[in-house]
Order: C-alpha cells, then sequence, then structure tokens
C-alpha cells in the first residue's frame, strides 16, 4: 500500500495524490518505507506515546495493535505479513482550507 503525504497548506501537490493525513490500522505487523520526504508515525490510542519521525531511505518496524496515524511530506509504503489483509481498514482523511 501507498501513501502520499502533503501538508494541508502545500500546494505542490495535485489533491487527489496526497493527503494530509492518513489513518491504518494495524491488525498484524507493518513495516513502513518511506521513499520521499519525511512522515510521522504516531499511535494516538495506545496508553504510552508512541511517535517515530521517518526520512526518505529509513524503514519502521510497527507492532500490531491500535491504528496509527500518518502525517507529514512525502511518501511511505506499508507492507505486512497478515494474511488476508489488504489494507481495507485504511482510512484517509483531507483537510481542506
Amino acid at each position: 500500500m501507498r501513501v502520499r503525504l502533503r501538508e494541508p497548506e502545500e500546494p505542490g501537490l495535485p489533491l487527489g495524490d496526497a493527503t494530509d493525513r492518513a489513518v491504518i490500522e494495524a491488525p498484524f505487523p507493518l513495516v513502513l518505507i518511506a521513499t520521499e520526504g519525511r512522515a510521522r508515525v504516531e499511535r494516538p490510542e495506545a496508553d504510552l506515546a508512541e511517535v517515530a519521525n521517518l526520512r526518505r531511505g529509513q524503514s519502521l518496524y510497527v507492532s500490531a495493535g491500535d491504528p496509527i496515524e500518518l502525517t507529514g511530506t512525502g511518501e511511505v509504503f506499508l507492507a505486512t505479513v497478515g494474511r488476508g489483509w489488504s489494507g481495507r481498514g485504511a482510512s484517509v482523511s483531507r483537510t481542506l482550507k
């Protein structure tokens, strides 16, 4: 699965190609790979704060659990080992000004 991120006020990417926030369900472990820009990965519903920053060329292992939230600018690919998971739990929200 690919997620393209942009800041809400960033005019550089067409609206159809990017979002300012993506929420991804994590019923199985995930590996995130940043191929462009930077992204903030957060698990807002966790008991303890779980936050990480990714830059182009970096990867991050995310354990199964509560949903994660991606923000920032760039492109992140997600991979998982979950049988039958097709990203159906992913939701993308757009903030328009």
